[in-house]
C-alpha cells in the first residue's frame, strides 16, 4: 500500500478488500467528506447515552420525535 498516513492506508484497504481501485481524487474526495464528518462521530462515540432512554416505537423512516 503506498498511503502515507495510517488514514489513506485504512481506506486504501477498506476499498482493496471491496474490490474497489480508488484513484487520488476518490481518495482526496473519502478524506474530505472524514475531515468534515470525523469531529461529530467521534462526539456521539464519547456521548455520555446511559440516562437517555430509546425512542418508544421507534421508526427509522422518520426522525425523531423528541
Amino acid at each position: 500500500m503506498q498511503g502515507s498516513d495510517g488514514f489513506e492506508r485504512f481506506v486504501e484497504a477498506g476499498f482493496e478488500l471491496l474490490g474497489i481501485e480508488a484513484d487520488k481524487v476518490e481518495l482526496r474526495v473519502v478524506g474530505a467528506a472524514d475531515s468534515l464528518y470525523r469531529p461529530r462521530i467521534d462526539a456521539l462515540i464519547e456521548a455520555d447515552l446511559d440516562g437517555v432512554d430509546p425512542e418508544p416505537d421507534i421508526d427509522l423512516s422518520r426522525p425523531p420525535e423528541r
